[in-house]
């Protein structure tokens, strides 16, 4: 049974009982139950039946009442043309597939499928390497250089040296590394001290 089928013997089970309802107060006089009763299904039969002439004035002409009514089938190129318009300028627009496009993170995704395909990571190194050695024999190392101090100036410029000094500092006391910094810095201080440039 479709949801169709269970709103029309709904609506026609609240019509059965509103007239029974009725008919008992009639009867019966104001009993505050009866009362209490024809105004629940009161309410329920004038909402079932709004509602069944709203869902059906979308499609049809309910009773051949025609105004207002069949409004898909009288306005289907309209309604084909929004749904269209929408697509195109909301769902598929050339700036919403970017952004789309943009949330992807294709490194993580190449990483993962890398990790589960063992024979694609080996084909994929064994061509990183051989691109990697092919491109470090056409650079020229006066060239990289260049850039790497470029860079390095750059970088270095911009740091912020006793900030990050006092961040090195709180590391080392977080995780109790003074003691091997310490040993480590008297070494190489004295591995200094011993050699003749230093001594002159």
């Amino acid at each position: 049974m479709n949801y169709r089928n269970k709103a029309n013997i709904t609506l026609v089970v609240v019509l059965i009982a509103f007239v029974l309802i009725t008919l008992a107060r009639y009867l019966n006089g104001n009993n505050s139950t009866l009362q209490l009763l024809h105004f629940v299904l009161e309410a329920a039969l004038v909402g079932g039946i709004a509602d069944w002439f709203a869902v059906t004035a979308i499609f049809r002409k309910p009773f051949g009442f025609p105004y207002h009514t069949a409004l898909i089938p009288r306005n289907r190129e309209k309604v084909i043309g929004g749904v269209s318009a929408m697509v195109e300028k909301d769902l598929l627009s050339l700036g919403s597939i970017r952004h789309k496009l943009a949330a992807v993170r294709y490194d993580q995704l190449i990483i993962n499928w890398l990790d589960q395909n063992p024979d694609a990571r080996k084909s994929a190194e064994k061509w990183c390497a051989g691109y990697l050695q092919d491109l470090s024999q056409k650079l020229d190392p006066a060239d990289i250089a260049g850039h790497l101090v470029g860079y390095a100036r750059e970088h270095l410029a911009a740091l912020d040296l006793p900030q990050e000094l006092q961040k090195l500092a709180n590391w080392v006391l977080e995780t109790q590394q003074d003691d091997k910094l310490l040993d480590y810095l008297l070494d190489k201080a004295t591995e200094i001290a011993a050699r003749p440039e230093t001594r002159s």
